[in-house]
């Protein structure tokens, strides 16, 4: 395979609980080979609790944010 070329992988939850929907995404993903994790969520999450389980799901650096175009 060649290992210049972007491989984009998605995934998605309607979970409530935080440590639930990331795990469900973290099954959704297999991400042990990322390069990084770009991610958008509701802002209704206790948005500390949900950084905490994506940090102990994806040893990839992480980046979201709560509402489409908020990255820049």
């Amino acid at each position: 395979m060649d290992s210049s070329r972007l491989i984009v992988k998605q995934a998605h939850s309607n979970l409530a609980d935080e440590v639930a929907a990331v795990a469900e995404l973290a099954a959704q993903l297999d991400a042990s080979r990322a390069s990084v994790v770009l991610f958008f969520c509701s802002p209704h999450y206790d948005l500390p609790k949900l950084g905490r389980a994506l940090a102990d799901a994806f040893a990839a650096p992480l980046a979201g944010c709560t509402a489409a175009g908020q990255i820049g």
